[in-house]
């Protein structure tokens, strides 16, 4: 019996050893990191160094030495275990089964902890090969994402939604690229049985920017291209292309980025009811990121392009979103889009709005 308490006792004191404990960590990238760690965490060791306190995600570590165990912690854990106890695995019991005062002060701290920290390492093991991998086979400087939602919805009608998308990034000191394309299919099926297609449409676009006054400087000239079809407007294909003038406004001490820029395009148009296919256009394009929390991440985009010669060539897109765990393995995405044709069929609204929840995976080094 007393043996048994001497371990639980040995095991909690070394749980304090680790707050205060002064390590060195060998990060993934060469880097070394040496401080107090101060907390520890399934995603995050926090560590106060000579230049202040900082977060290092586990999957980011490649070794860790502990330095040095504070004075007070090491007297505390040799103090708090009587004399004469002994932690021998084979130290017989007294056989006398724990009493309650035992019981409430010990209720199955050492299983209950060492299931934990066994899930939390094979989590941490498992993001380390999965930071491995990507560093071994996605193209430095490159970052992308893979999007899906799926929605199955059973009243009076039966409605099937379907959302998806895939992006990618290359960032250079003085220009980026941008690649981007959607998928967004809908049917409903009424309570007779017909079934009714009201959304299929997809499209992919690509962003060209060049900061060409320099690395440091906020102002770029951007190429942007787009296609999209939908099926149910009756555009059959519609192709942008536009040069523009931007200006990139950026608060980093707040996470804030907001890119904008306007220039004159040409749209390739074939649509119902519609002869003319060669329109020149301008364009104004905009995308917002605000890193709010380390947690949550608000996104907006804006398109708007206008036709220079009836001035019913019209088309305008938004889009404003939260993204919750942005830098995780899996984040989850709440979006609202508002997508305006001025030229579609007459069974179609001009004016279309959707909520869309979906999964995203960061794909980067």
């Amino acid at each position: 019996m007393f043996s048994r308490l001497a371990k639980v006792a040995l095991a909690l004191s070394a749980l304090s050893v680790c707050s205060g404990a002064t390590s060195t960590f060998v990060l993934e990238t060469g880097e070394i990191i040496k401080g107090e760690v101060l907390t520890k965490t399934a995603e995050v060791v926090e560590v106060k160094t000579a230049y202040g306190d900082i977060k290092i995600p586990y999957m980011a570590i490649k070794s860790e030495t502990l330095d040095e165990i504070p004075a007070a912690a090491a007297s505390s854990s040799d103090s708090e275990i009587p004399e004469g106890a002994t932690l021998a695995a084979d130290e017989e019991d007294d056989g006398q089964p724990p009493t309650d005062t035992a019981l409430a002060m010990f209720p199955d701290a050492g299983s209950t902890n060492d299931a934990k920290e066994s899930l939390e390492a094979r989590i941490i093991s498992w993001q380390k090969q999965y930071r491995t991998f990507l560093q071994t086979w996605v193209p430095e400087g490159w970052s992308f994402k893979l999007r899906g939602g799926f929605t199955l919805e059973q009243t009076t009608v039966t409605k099937n939604i379907i959302s998806l998308g895939a992006s990618a990034k290359r960032q250079w000191d003085e220009a980026s690229f941008s690649f981007d394309s959607f998928y967004n299919y809908e049917t409903q099926k009424n309570a007779a049985g017909v079934e009714t297609t009201t959304t299929d449409k997809y499209g992919a676009s690509t962003d060209i920017k060049w900061n060409f006054l320099g690395s440091e400087s906020h102002w770029f000239v951007s190429d942007l291209m787009s296609y999209r079809h939908d099926g149910i407007k009756k555009i059959y294909t519609q192709i942008d292309h536009g040069v523009g003038l931007g200006y990139s406004f950026t608060l980093p001490e707040w996470g804030i980025q907001w890119d904008i820029s306007v220039g004159p395009a040409v749209r390739y148009l074939d649509a119902y009811n519609y002869d003319t296919h060669w329109v020149p256009m301008a364009i104004l394009n905009e995308q917002l990121k605000w890193d709010i929390t380390d947690i949550l991440r608000l996104e907006h985009k804006g398109y708007m392009g206008m036709g220079l010669t009836t001035g019913n060539e019209g088309t305008i897109y938004i889009m404003v979103g939260l993204v919750f765990w942005p830098k995780e393995i899996v984040s989850l995405a709440l979006r609202y889009t508002n997508d305006y044709d001025s030229i579609n069929s007459p069974n179609a609204i001009k004016n279309e709005q959707k909520l869309i929840l979906s999964l995203e995976i960061p794909i980067s080094r």
